[in-house]
C-alpha cells in the first residue's frame, strides 16, 4: 500500500527513508537506510528507488542544505516583496554560503528585531539541485513539499530551550530566539559557541539532540542527550518531524517557486492562436463564398449584384493576405524557437565542456591556476614558461568554445622576470558570451563531447 508521506533524512554517511501515514499524529510504516551518494540529488534518487512506492507527499531533510541566521537593516527591506526579499537575502548569504545568488533557491523565516536589524533564519541550496530532486520525486509519482535542514524541526513546537548538534551546524532554539552557527560540533564546544544565547535561557532544563553521539563530546551513555545513532532512535524523531511538517512549519523550507511561462510554451500558445485565426479566416472565406453565390442566384446580372460581388472579392483578397501574414508569423516564431533551443542547450553544457576542453587543449609548460566568472565573462588565469603558450591556448580554445556560446579575447601577458628569458609569464585569458552557432543543438553539443 502506498504511504501518505515519505521523509528522507540525508546525513553525510547515510540516507534514511521513513514512510508514514497522514494526520496530526502520523504513524511510522516503514524505515530503511542506504549509503549517501556523491551529492544531495544522488542521495535522494537512491533513497526514492529503495523499497516500495513513495508517499504522495515527500519531504527532504538534509544536512547539505546551507542554513544560517542573517541580520539586515529594517529600513533596507521595508518595501520589498517576498520575492525581492529572498533575492536580497541570497545576495547577503552568497559570501558565506558560497552559493551563487542568481542560481540558488532560498527560504527565510523572520525572527525578532534586534538593534534596528531584522534577524532571519535562512536555508539555501543550488537551484539545479532542487530541479533534479523535483524530477526524481515526480518520476516516483510523488510531490516534493519542501527541502530543509533538519536542525530545529522537532524543536519548533516545544516551548522549552533546545540545543541541537548536526554535522557542521550548532543550533540554539527557544521560540523566536534562534542562534544558528555554521561550526563543527566535534571541534567547537557548543557551550562556548552559544554563550550569549545560553545566558538568556535555562539550557540546563532544555532538550539536547545530537545527530550522533560523536558530536556531543561526552559519553554515549549520557542520558541528557538524545542521539540518532540507530534506527530505533531515529524512528520516534522522524515521527515527530512528520507531525511537525503536517502543519505549516515555522522553519525555513525551500519550496518550488512558480516559474514564469517559458518561451517554448509561449510559442506553442502563439502557434495555437494562429491556428484558431486561420480556421476563423477559412470559415469567413467559406461564408463569403456562400454569400457570393446566394447573391448571384437572387440578383442575377443586375448592377447591384455586380457591386456586391466586387466588394466580396475585395474582402476575400484581404482575408487571403491576412492568412499569408499569419503563416509568415508562425514561420518566424518557429525559427525563433529553434534558436532559443540551441542557445539553451549550449549554455546548459558549456561549463562541463570547458573543463574537458582545458584538459585536452592546454599546452605543455602552461598552468591554469584560476577560473573566475562574473558579468557574463569567464577569466582563465595562470602562468606559462613562454609568452607564446598563452596565445596557443587561446587559439586552441577559440574554435572549440564557439558552439558553447563564448568567444576568446586575446590574452593579456606579463613577464615575471625570474628567468633570463624574462619568464615565466603570467597571463589572463577572457571568454566572453557570444551567440551560439545556429545549428542543431544535439549535434553541436555531441561534437564537443570527449572522445568524438
Amino acid at each position: 500500500m502506498r504511504p501518505a508521506v515519505t521523509l528522507l533524512l540525508v546525513l553525510p554517511d547515510r540516507t534514511i527513508r521513513a514512510d508514514c501515514s497522514s494526520g496530526a499524529q502520523p504513524a511510522l510504516l516503514h524505515l530503511t537506510s542506504c549509503p549517501s551518494g556523491e551529492d544531495l540529488p544522488s542521495s535522494v534518487e537512491t533513497a526514492l528507488w529503495t523499497g516500495g512506492p513513495v508517499g504522495r507527499k515527500v519531504w527532504i531533510l538534509s544536512t547539505e542544505v546551507w542554513t544560517q541566521t542573517l541580520r539586515v537593516p529594517v529600513r533596507a527591506i521595508a518595501d520589498l516583496s517576498p520575492a525581492q526579499l529572498r533575492e536580497s537575502l541570497a545576495i547577503e548569504a552568497e559570501p558565506v554560503s558560497g552559493i551563487d545568488a542568481s542560481q540558488s533557491a532560498l527560504a527565510c523565516e523572520a525572527l525578532h528585531v534586534e538593534n534596528g536589524d531584522q534577524r532571519y533564519w535562512v536555508s539555501q541550496i543550488p537551484l539545479f539541485h532542487l530541479d533534479r530532486m523535483v524530477q526524481a520525486v515526480r518520476q516516483r509519482r510523488g510531490r516534493l513539499m519542501g527541502v530543509l535542514h533538519p536542525a530545529g524541526v522537532t524543536a519548533i513546537a516545544e516551548p522549552t530551550p533546545a540545543v541541537e548538534l548536526w554535522p557542521g551546524v550548532i543550533l540554539g532554539h527557544c521560540g523566536a530566539d534562534v542562534e544558528l552557527l555554521t561550526l563543527d560540533p566535534q571541534v567547537s564546544d557548543w557551550r562556548t559557541a552559544l554563550q550569549e544565547w545560553t545566558l538568556r535561557h535555562d539550557v540546563a532544563s532544555g532538550r539536547r539532540l545530537a545527530a550522533s553521539s560523536n558530536l556531543t563530546g561526552v559519553s554515549p551513555d549520557d542520558a541528557s542527550w538524545r542521539t540518532l545513532d540507530t534506527d530505533e532512535q531515529l524512528g520516534p524523531w522522524l515521527t515527530e518531524a512528520a507531525a511537525t511538517l503536517a502543519r505549516p512549519p515555522r522553519c525555513p523550507v525551500v519550496r518550488i517557486q512558480p516559474k514564469p511561462m517559458s518561451p517554448q510554451r509561449l510559442n506553442v500558445l502563439t502557434a495555437a492562436a494562429c491556428g484558431v485565426v486561420l480556421v476563423l479566416c477559412l470559415a469567413h472565406f467559406l461564408w463569403l463564398d456562400f454569400a457570393e453565390r446566394q447573391a448571384q442566384a437572387r440578383v442575377g446580372g443586375s448592377k447591384q449584384q455586380q457591386e456586391q460581388l466586387t466588394q466580396t472579392q475585395r474582402r476575400i483578397e484581404q482575408a487571403r493576405k491576412e492568412v499569408e501574414r499569419l503563416e509568415e508569423q508562425v514561420a518566424n516564431l518557429s525559427q525563433t524557437h529553434d534558436r532559443m533551443q540551441i542557445t539553451r542547450a549550449a549554455h546548459q553544457r558549456r561549463w562541463a565542456q570547458l573543463l574537458t576542453l582545458l584538459a585536452q587543449h592546454t599546452p605543455e609548460n602552461l598552468v591554469v591556476q584560476r577560473i573566475d566568472s562574473g558579468k557574463g565573462d569567464v577569466t582563465l588565469a595562470g602562468i606559462c614558461l613562454e609568452a607564446d603558450l598563452a596565445n596557443e591556448l587561446a587559439a586552441n580554445l577559440a574554435e572549440q568554445v564557439a558552439p558553447l556560446g563564448w568567444r576568446v579575447l586575446p590574452p593579456e601577458k606579463k613577464a615575471m622576470g625570474h628567468l633570463s628569458t624574462q619568464g615565466p609569464w603570467a597571463y589572463e585569458l577572457v571568454l566572453r558570451d557570444a551567440p551560439a552557432p545556429t545549428a542543431s543543438p544535439n549535434r553541436t553539443l555531441a561534437s564537443q563531447e570527449p572522445g568524438r
